[in-house]
């Protein structure tokens, strides 16, 4: 699940979607997480709690973006709130996470 960001990376180079600029260095600052910080302290709770975190956060968001390309937006308004209420909320914390991550790798 946690590759599917580079999902987004393919269909932007293919054509089929856009990829906005905060997205993409989003993809590379997760990717070096994933790959550079994680890859070293696998068996810290706080790297489970940030996939985990982050796998959440993609199922809704990919299930907003099917919603909204399909024009329903605001058609259905709890899909609507779950989705900023969640950003709100999961935003903050997959940065806590990170730099709790970060620091929690440094020797």
């Amino acid at each position: 699940m946690e590759l599917a960001p580079f999902l987004e990376l393919v269909h932007h180079l293919v054509g089929i979607q856009r990829m906005k600029t905060h997205v993409f260095v989003g993809l590379l600052i997760n990717a070096w997480l994933l790959f550079g910080v994680v890859r070293y302290i696998k068996a810290s709770e706080y790297a489970m709690h940030w996939v985990l975190l982050r796998c959440l956060q993609k199922i809704i968001r990919h299930f907003y973006n099917a919603y909204t390309a399909m024009e329903l937006k605001f058609e259905v308004y709890a899909i609507d709130y779950i989705r900023m209420t969640s950003f709100y909320l999961f935003y903050p914390l997959e940065y806590i996470f990170s730099l709790w991550l970060v620091i929690y790798a440094l020797p």
